[in-house]
């Protein structure tokens, strides 16, 4: 998971949260120039290196091998006791002075544990010896340091529970016509069919993803190649703590999901709440250099947004926004319009840069042999 926190604060970093902005814009409001904190290097006619979108065999069997495991099941083993290491399908309900606890029970469907995993000492070790389809009520004591759930420390609690079975072997499905109509809804009915469908949204994906890839490196390359005298303080404090928030939210709903606290489930990936901080600033001065130098660069090229650019933009954005904007007023009362203004002459920048370099594709690192796509760009 801690893999996963850094690689979405990276991404950021590509998006750009905070646009840049320089010169009038509409109603006359003055945007924020920053062009004397940076003297701009080479942005023109860079080459930026990439991966090829073509789908290799490698990926196309990654991608078949994962629906496989969607429809691999276990065999249900009933004819034995549970034995440490085995992982069960079980299902429990935890009470507290006769009453169901919050948090403590798997639901009608149940659930699979290892034995030795991360249950409390007490319900781990007694789940050793049940009889699969057999009801127990099991008596355990939480620890008395037990920090997902501050109530239940050191408390006296009875779990009801029921092992439904012990996992066998697994049982791999074939690879069919069956299969694929079952897992595409009908959609598909032959391997043939799908396996197409299958290479052309992997390309597509793939697409993408170089595209995504070129825009990162083209906007790494150019900022390595100026000389940043100094970053607006205020914008960097600005991205770090909307960096932090976000993150600090979305974190403590996760805890709250898997019945932890937030400094818990940052514990599991080895971070704190002073490391997450320390990573948000990182990334909130990488943003302020994207901000500085594409300022830079729009008033140099004289780029900026018209009224009549901005209202099309606008109109456009509110047509496509989540958040359910309703009108561009209500837009940009919630956003404002220097930061919306911004985004757009964000995306011109980005646009002009791409006009102005080139992505190349790398020859393929990989042994294995290229897996024929049909589709085309």
């Amino acid at each position: 998971m801690k893999k996963k926190l850094t690689a979405l604060l990276l991404a950021g970093a590509a998006v750009m949260v905070m646009a840049v902005g320089c010169g009038k814009s509409p109603s006359g409001f003055k945007q924020r120039d920053y062009s004397d904190l940076v003297t701009l290097g080479e942005y023109k006619g860079l080459e930026i290196d990439v991966k090829s979108a073509d789908v290799t065999d490698k990926q196309f069997k990654e991608a078949k091998d994962s629906i496989i495991k969607n429809y691999t099941k276990p065999e249900q083993v009933t004819d034995r006791v549970v034995a440490d290491k085995d992982t069960v399908h079980l299902q429990y309900t935890g009470y507290l002075d006769d009453k169901a606890f919050e948090g403590g029970s798997t639901g009608e469907k149940g659930t699979d544990y290892t034995i030795g995993g991360n249950y409390i000492k007490d319900l781990n070790d007694q789940l050793i010896g049940l009889e699969c389809g057999k009801e127990y009520d099991l008596k355990c004591t939480f620890p008395e340091d037990y920090k997902p759930n501050k109530d239940l420390a050191g408390k006296e609690v009875v779990f009801k529970v029921k092992v439904d079975y012990i996992h066998g072997k697994d049982i791999v499905p074939e690879w069919n016509d069956e299969l694929v109509k079952d897992y595409s809804k009908g959609d598909y009915t032959t391997v043939e069919a799908f396996e197409k469908y299958m290479k052309e949204t992997l390309h597509e994906n793939n697409l993408a993803e170089q595209e995504q890839t070129y825009q990162a490196g083209l906007t790494s390359t150019i900022i390595e190649n100026c000389e940043i005298s100094k970053l607006p303080e205020d914008r960097v404090k600005e991205i770090t703590d909307s960096y932090y928030d976000y993150y600090k939210y979305q974190y403590t709903m996760y805890a709250a999901m898997y019945g932890t606290d937030y400094e818990t489930l940052l514990s599991s990936m080895d971070l704190t709440d002073a490391k997450l901080k320390e990573m948000c600033e990182e990334q909130g001065k990488y943003s302020a250099e994207c901000i500085v130098v594409f300022n830079a660069i729009a008033a140099k090229e004289g780029i900026t947004v018209s009224d009549e650019e901005y209202s099309s933009m606008a109109a456009e954005e509110v047509s496509k926004s989540q958040a359910g904007y309703k009108s561009i007023e209500e837009m940009e009362n919630a956003l404002t319009k220097e930061s919306i203004y911004e985004d757009f002459l964000n995306g011109k920048v980005m646009d002009f840069l791409l006009e102005q370099n080139k992505m190349t594709i790398s020859d393929e690192t990989e042994t294995e042999t290229k897996s024929e796509t049909e589709t085309t760009k």
